[in-house]
């Protein structure tokens, strides 16, 4: 069971179906978005479940194996958002759950689409989800946009802690 947390017009669902993933959801606060991916991916959206909603409202049904969110969390700026989406990905993810969470790094930018983000270095990423969750790896990537500006991102692979 897989997610992608602000997936909209991305193509993440188009690779895992291609890879065989079947238990495939995608969340975005943009209805928009997503029908854009709907669109493309033709008679396969059907194998897609598509979900609207603000991250910090969703309230899922079950529990993932796999999180990913590429962009979302670093809009996340009140420490209360924070700490409410660290709950909602600590308690949606399966025993031994996998989470992969992408933000603007420190070198990034400070604002996006005119918004005020959270920038994270591995240290703070690691740190802000270390009560349920045990570090597996972290890289950077410099993201070229559509406008050819580059965008440092810091990307950190997670592994749900086994509670007792």
């Amino acid at each position: 069971s897989i997610i992608d947390v602000g997936g909209g017009s991305g193509n993440f669902a188009d690779a895992a179906l291609e890879l065989g993933f079947t238990n495939i959801t995608v969340l975005d606060i943009s209805a928009a978005a997503l029908v854009q991916s709907q669109k493309r991916l033709g008679e396969n959206s059907s194998r897609v479940k598509w979900v609207v909603s603000n991250i910090l409202k969703f309230q899922p049904k079950k529990q993932f194996d796999f999180w990913y969110d590429r962009a979302v969390f670093h809009f996340l700026i009140n420490p209360t958002d924070i700490e409410r989406y660290v709950d909602l990905v600590s308690n949606s993810i399966n025993p031994k759950g996998h989470f992969l969470l992408g933000t603007f790094s420190e070198h990034g930018p400070k604002k996006c689409s005119g918004l005020e983000i959270t920038q994270y270095a591995e240290k703070e990423m690691k740190a802000v989800f270390k009560k349920s969750f045990k570090s597996l790896d972290c890289f950077t990537e410099n993201h070229t946009t559509p406008f050819s500006t580059i965008q440092p991102f810091q990307f950190c692979g997670f592994q749900r802690k086994q509670t007792n």
